[in-house]
């Protein structure tokens, strides 16, 4: 396996098991290597699940996050974990779009993302 560059990182470059829960999962970021480039990066989670506040039954949906990074880039694989997570989470998706978005403002460190 290849070394980790960015031994900081929580789930990049090795292997660990996915977080069960919103509150357990991580989101990482990592320098912007072009913070000198303004650029759209884009991700797309076809398959969003939660499970619904009233019925209990998985609910999907398709997100899509565009941001316009500064310093910092939100790493990859830990969002990838990290929507995952709310898989066993009870709510509606209104509520988690919230909940991703204070994630996404926590991990930026004061909105350098």
């Amino acid at each position: 396996m290849p070394r980790n560059p960015l031994p900081s990182l929580t789930y990049l470059g090795r292997p660990t098991p996915a977080p069960t829960t919103p509150d357990e999962a991580v989101l990482d970021r990592v320098p912007n290597p072009h913070d000198d480039a303004p650029y759209v990066v884009r991700f797309s989670a076809p398959e969003f699940t939660v499970l619904c506040a009233v019925t209990g039954q998985p609910d999907f949906a398709h997100i899509v996050i565009d941001y316009v990074p500064k310093a910092w880039l939100i790493e990859s694989k830990s969002l990838k974990f990290y929507l995952a997570s709310f898989r066993n989470h009870s709510g509606f998706h209104e509520e988690c779009t919230i909940d991703i978005g204070n994630g996404w403002l926590e991990a930026s460190s004061n909105g350098e993302c």
